[in-house]
């Protein structure tokens, strides 16, 4: 709605605005989210594509993205990987990693295709004790990769935005919840 809505006051894409107002470092976190906001999945996509590109692969952002969007949107982001990279996620990781690791990500493309039609529920929301769960940090093995580590910072933030939001979702749905069993006490009296 808000990236709408600039866009009907200003004449002109929010992105472009973030250009123009601010610092490259600052410009590049705003864009992110703007970016991840509008298309989760081909945040992520573009994320693995540059984890795996060139020379070396970032395994921090690969293993990062692949487990902590298993339980959400797996297969949408390997079909965006699929569009952007014209090849598969699997090939791509079979190409760049190997052994246990290589075996271990594939297993986890593999189960993410098997719950696509299920309801999976991480272990952070079968928590009831919990209310948020901060992001794990993962220490960059590039360093040299100074975007990576913005994107790193980026992901994280997104990340705890969403289990926030899921977390006040389900604070929502019992206070309606409540409402709702006190009206019929006092229907029923």
């Amino acid at each position: 709605a808000t990236v709408e809505s600039h866009k009907k006051l200003f004449n002109e894409d929010i992105t472009e605005s973030i250009k123009k107002a601010t610092p490259w470092d600052t410009e590049e976190a705003y864009i992110a989210l703007v970016t991840a906001q509008q298309d989760q999945a081909s945040f992520f996509a573009e994320r693995l594509r540059d984890s795996v590109k060139g020379l070396g692969t970032n395994e921090a952002t690969l293993t990062r993205i692949l487990v902590s969007r298993s339980e959400v949107d797996l297969p949408a982001v390997k079909a965006k990987y699929e569009q952007l990279a014209g090849h598969s996620l699997e090939k791509a990781i079979s190409d760049d990693t190997s052994g246990d690791y290589m075996k271990l990500l594939l297993k986890i493309i593999d189960r993410a295709r098997e719950a696509k039609g299920k309801k999976v529920v991480p272990k952070s929301e079968k928590s009831k004790n919990k209310k948020t769960q901060e992001p794990v940090k993962i220490e960059e093995k590039n360093a040299g990769k100074s975007k990576n580590k913005k994107d790193q910072i980026m992901e994280e933030k997104i990340e705890t935005n969403e289990k926030s939001k899921k977390v006040s979702k389900k604070k929502e749905e019992k206070v309606e919840e409540k409402t709702e069993i006190k009206d019929n006490s006092k229907v029923e009296n």
